[in-house]
């Protein structure tokens, strides 16, 4: 049986560890389908992975559209689907097989989350604080904020008495760094929801731009203001779902006072 590897959208380098892993991990034949934003990388995986498909272990095809993917998906030659991408998606893949009857085919998936970045209290030093600040802005502002493990949460403690001087300096850091375009389809869209559902408790942090690039405001880093979990005005619907957009929630715990 064939494994199909659906490739991801987001950065060039995962369809290719994706189809390292299935052919040296797990000693399977490998059809890679590119995603329909990076049609351009079958050149260079051609030049990359042509060991492998001189020896028909590997093959590499564009995408042309659902009904093709579809298609390879629920071929009787292929035993395994691989993917990266949300949950939508791979739940989309699995009612496909179950549908052409291939309930036995499996699917590993690499997916995204609201993935939580938490910031300790104590009692820490400009630099320190400069330095963690930067490491969250950089993993949101990354790539239009569309990468599975871009920071989405930023979790801090209520009482800490360092807590407005972060977050003050997370949103000048933010501010600082260039903006680029959130390009994933979507993106906008779920950004725009998130906005409308938390109306004032979101604000919008314009950032740095980049000569020759084309941008809008939606681009821009949303901040989310959750507030204090367990408290009657907490609102946590940020947590629930993937945003893959430039959209950032702060959520605040109890304590945190003693260092």
């Amino acid at each position: 049986a064939v494994t199909l590897v659906l490739g991801a959208g987001n950065q060039s380098f995962l369809g290719v560890v994706d189809v390292l892993s299935r052919c040296l991990q797990h000693a399977e034949p490998v059809l890679l389908k590119l995603h329909p934003l990076r049609p351009w990388l079958s050149p260079p995986l051609l030049l990359i992975l042509a060991p492998l498909i001189a020896r028909n272990i590997v093959a590499v095809t564009l995408d042309r559209g659902v009904e093709q993917a579809s298609a390879l998906c629920t071929h009787p030659l292929v035993g395994h689907v691989h993917l990266t991408g949300s949950e939508e998606t791979a739940t989309a893949v699995r009612a496909s097989l179950d549908r052409a009857g291939r309930p036995h085919v499996g699917i590993t998936s690499e997916l995204g989350c609201a993935t939580p970045w938490l910031v300790s209290p104590g009692a820490w030093s400009g630099e320190e604080l400069r330095h963690a600040a930067t490491l969250i802005a950089t993993a949101k502002k990354g790539n239009g904020g569309c990468n599975c493990l871009s920071a989405q949460v930023v979790v801090v403690a209520r009482d800490w008495p360092q807590r407005g001087e972060f977050l003050s300096l997370l949103t000048a850091t933010i501010a600082a760094q260039p903006t680029v375009p959130a390009y994933y389809p979507g993106a906008h869209k779920r950004r725009a929801a998130l906005g409308a559902l938390y109306g004032a408790r979101a604000s919008p942090v314009v950032g740095a731009s980049l000569p020759h690039t084309r941008l809008t405001a939606e681009d821009e880093v949303l901040l989310l203001d959750c507030g204090v979990a367990g408290e009657a005005s907490f609102d946590g619907a940020a947590l629930r779902t993937e945003a893959f957009c430039p959209a950032l929630a702060v959520v605040q715990l109890p304590g945190g006072a003693d260092p």
